[in-house]
């Protein structure tokens, strides 16, 4: 999940990268919190990737609309603990880029 310098990402948490997963490697946890105006917005709370089990399908980088998620050229996972394959990928106190 690309940032920006600003710590801005494209996720809104919409859910269908999770949804084309064919094996459930995502899960998109979502808050709905109240704007300034009044209206209702769901924003991305938690975006949890388990690496081990990843096909690298790409069916969830076709799914996004908005581009928020990519593969990257970095290959060398090892670990001997697989608990450290469930990464999280939106950084703390990131928010999505104002359009």
């Amino acid at each position: 999940m690309p940032h920006n310098e600003q710590n801005e990402h494209h996720c809104i948490a919409c859910g269908l990268c999770q949804m084309a997963c064919p094996n459930d490697t995502i899960r998109v946890v979502s808050e709905t919190i109240e704007t300034e105006d009044g209206k209702k917005k769901k924003i991305l709370a938690k975006y949890e990737y388990g690496l081990g089990s990843c096909m690298f399908c790409q069916l969830c980088v076709n799914a996004c609309p908005h581009d928020a998620i990519t593969f990257g050229q970095d290959f060398e996972h090892a670990v001997f603990d697989r608990t450290k394959l469930v990464k999280t990928l939106n950084r703390p106190g990131s928010r999505v880029i104002k359009k």
